[in-house]
């Protein structure tokens, strides 16, 4: 079969995927190893949504694969590793997985052309924003009456926190449009071009208060729609909560939080298309929660009851009580289907794709003890900044 049937086929499985038709994705994936019997990708994508431990042959064909090849012989030799890795997961060989998925990453690196990752962008970013809110903490953070925004939710976090569940959940209402991960917001922002003016202090509060006008105009524009309800999921958005809370004064700010271990590790198994190289290294990335975390706690302190948290673990294990809160705090009208956001319309092109496609389940809290003896000293690392942990 040729290299372009190939990946016709790749790219058929993953509409299916992100459509929530896994057993037909499976079945591509599946002709595709039987045309190319060591296709990286084609075993990547079945270990994320087949439990190859019970596929015998399957595991035979990946274990020949991966022996018989080698980063110096491929560019998608990483794709063997994550797969191999979550193969030895499904088996509980923890130890083997472990080490697996730390060749991946770092074949990962290698395949990215990455001397180091991007972490220090995340740190910069964190003290930018903080030493940015200075001149916007002189307004208010509320406007009694305004209406200026309340059909905006921004849902923020960082990877693997479970926002693409509570995403789904709120398109469930029924009367929400959802964006995904967009990035309009910065785009609309750039465009503007208002940070750099507030760095230099160039604006007064009437000129900060037109730039904000034409911020708001650009990016209504880009998420102009017929519903009630606009949700953006571009996490990164969290850097950019201050601002937010200034422009739209009734826009509404989820942060989807998560235990941090569980978090850490689910990033750093993850393997992201693009962006978050930082999740390629443990030590980058705990460097990179760290300064996540300092800042949410700067911006709950700043902008109070402005931003809703919304706990993965107790959404996970108390769905009723945990959905019924985030309707109310987004002003929009609970039903049961909010309790089903497996039967979403959404396309999921998120590495949650599979788990938001199954009913509500909790079995992934303390998945991280799995790992204790290769993680503990980055669990430590969190406890020395005072974060908690559940050991």
């Amino acid at each position: 079969m040729a290299v372009n049937e190939l990946d016709s086929l790749l790219l058929s499985a993953e509409c299916l995927r992100q459509s929530g038709s896994i057993s037909e994705a499976n079945m591509i994936l599946l002709q595709v190893l039987e045309a190319s019997p060591c296709h990286p990708e084609a075993f990547f994508w079945l270990s994320n949504q087949l439990d190859l431990s019970q596929e015998q042959s399957l595991i035979k064909k990946l274990e020949l694969c991966y022996e018989n090849n080698s980063p110096n012989l491929s560019n998608d030799y990483s794709f063997l590793c994550y797969a191999l890795a979550k193969l030895r997961e499904d088996q509980h060989r923890y130890f083997d997985a472990f080490n697996l998925y730390d060749q991946a990453n770092k074949c990962r690196q290698s395949e990215l052309n990455l001397f180091r990752t991007d972490y220090n962008i995340y740190l910069g970013q964190s003290r930018l924003h903080r030493d940015l809110f200075e001149p916007l903490s002189k307004m208010p953070n509320y406007v009694l009456g305004s209406s200026i925004g309340k059909d905006l939710i921004f849902i923020v976090g960082l990877p693997r926190c479970g926002s693409t569940l509570v995403e789904a959940i709120l398109s469930m209402s029924g009367n929400a449009e959802c964006f995904g991960e967009s990035g309009y917001l910065q785009e609309s922002i750039s465009a503007i071009g208002i940070l750099g003016e507030i760095e230099r202090g160039n604006l007064d509060n009437a000129q900060i208060h037109h730039k904000f006008s034409l911020v708001n105009a650009v990016y209504n524009e880009k998420v102009s729609c017929k519903k009630n309800l606009k949700i953006d999921k571009t996490l990164t958005n969290f850097y950019l909560a201050g601002l937010i809370s200034r422009i739209w004064p009734a826009a509404k700010i989820i942060h989807v939080k998560r235990s941090p271990m569980d978090q850490i590790l689910s990033a750093w198994k993850s393997r992201f298309r693009k962006g978050h190289s930082y999740t390629l290294n443990l030590n980058d990335l705990i460097k990179v929660y760290i300064s996540y975390k300092n800042l949410m706690d700067f911006w709950e302190i700043n902008l109070g009851s402005r931003i809703y948290t919304c706990q993965y673990e107790e959404l996970v294990t108390n769905p009723i009580r945990q959905t019924k809160k985030l309707a109310i705090y987004c002003g929009i009208e609970w039903n049961e289907k909010m309790l089903s956001p497996k039967d979403s319309k959404l396309l999921i092109k998120t590495a949650s794709f599979k788990q938001v496609r199954e009913p509500i389940y909790d079995s992934s809290i303390g998945a991280w003890k799995n790992y204790y003896p290769q993680l503990e000293k980055y669990a430590q690392k969190l406890v020395d900044e005072s974060i908690d942990i559940d050991f």
